[in-house]
């Protein structure tokens, strides 16, 4: 999920791709705007589109994303102060365009943001964390309202994306239908869990004189599946324990194991049914294929839109970072 030059801090990133849709405006609610309180003060790193972008908001960044000196190279150093100049920008212009369009945001609305993130960190965790960003309270604050205004732009960027199509998806399965959409070797398994190896081989006995696998796991085992009659379901390799892996998937259909034991105690093991290595249908795999095509369709809308806020933007650099 990361886009072509766009990482200028995981929230952004976090607002742009996984939580599209998380804010909401609420009319009835007063409506404010940090962008109008914002004051660049400080020596000018650049100007965007006659903004200045300041030297202390370059290292305010900077403490965001602290680059590693001791670690790296002079060239290294200075690509990645280059990239954190291009996170930097990007902000810049989504706020500008927040700004352009009047995009407003509730106070209300912020506060339970704010309320929200302080609320996963104890008073001192809190403290301690500003004070490794050399900010404080009210910058965090400003920071998070910025956040959800750049997250209502880039909903509206989104939400003029079409739905996919039958033939889109389709295209798509045919195209990845044995890469994407394997599907391996399934057993659909019950078990029995007791405690004793004796007790595991009487039941054993019992099973291959015609008792019925479900009713005895629902009266006799003591996994919590046995309310289900030991039901596991259907189950790939990787979805068992390691050590159950071996002796369950050579087993016949209709073979019961013998004990196996571990931690838990003795357990009785029965393929109940088969499905052999295959391919994914079409119409099961479609709802996998509709979120991933509507994913890159958001992804593509965003690139685009920033590229093109870059393509109208008019940049000054003042002095070299």
């Amino acid at each position: 999920m990361v886009l072509r030059m766009l990482i200028f801090n995981c929230r952004v990133l976090f607002f742009l791709i996984g939580s599209l849709g998380f804010f909401s405006l609420q009319g009835c609610q007063k409506q404010t705007s940090f962008l109008a309180q914002v004051q660049h003060k400080g020596e000018v790193l650049a100007l965007v589109n006659g903004e200045p972008i300041t030297v202390e908001e370059f290292e305010s960044e900077q403490n965001l994303a602290p680059v590693p000196y001791n670690s790296s190279s002079a060239t290294e150093i200075k690509n990645l102060k280059g990239q954190l100049f291009q996170q930097l920008l990007i902000r810049r212009l989504l706020l500008q365009e927040v700004k352009r369009r009047g995009l407003r945001v509730s106070s209300e609305e912020v506060k339970n943001e704010v309320k929200k993130e302080a609320g996963r960190l104890s008073f001192q965790e809190l403290h301690a964390f500003l004070n490794s960003q050399s900010s404080d309270a009210a910058e965090w604050q400003q920071r998070i309202h910025e956040e959800i205004l750049i997250s209502r732009l880039l909903q509206e960027t989104v939400k003029k994306n079409k739905p996919t199509t039958w033939e889109e998806e389709k295209a798509y399965y045919e195209k990845y239908q044995t890469v994407e959409f394997k599907e391996p070797e399934q057993l659909k398994i019950r078990q029995v869990l007791v405690k004793t190896k004796k007790q595991a081989e009487r039941l054993r006995s019992m099973l291959k004189n015609g008792l019925d696998f479900s009713s005895l796991a629902s009266k006799q085992s003591v996994a919590e599946d046995g309310i289900r009659g030991g039901d596991w379901g259907f189950c790939r390799r990787e979805d068992i324990s390691a050590e159950f892996v071996k002796p369950i998937f050579k087993l016949a259909l209709g073979e019961v194991s013998l004990p196996i034991k571990s931690a838990y105690g003795y357990h009785l093991f029965f393929v109940e049914a088969k499905k052999k290595p295959g391919i994914l249908i079409f119409s099961a795999a479609r709802p996998l294929i509709q979120k991933k095509l509507s994913k890159e369709k958001q992804r593509q809308s965003i690139e685009q839109f920033l590229e093109l806020l870059q393509n109208n933007s008019r940049v000054e650099m003042k002095r070299q970072f």
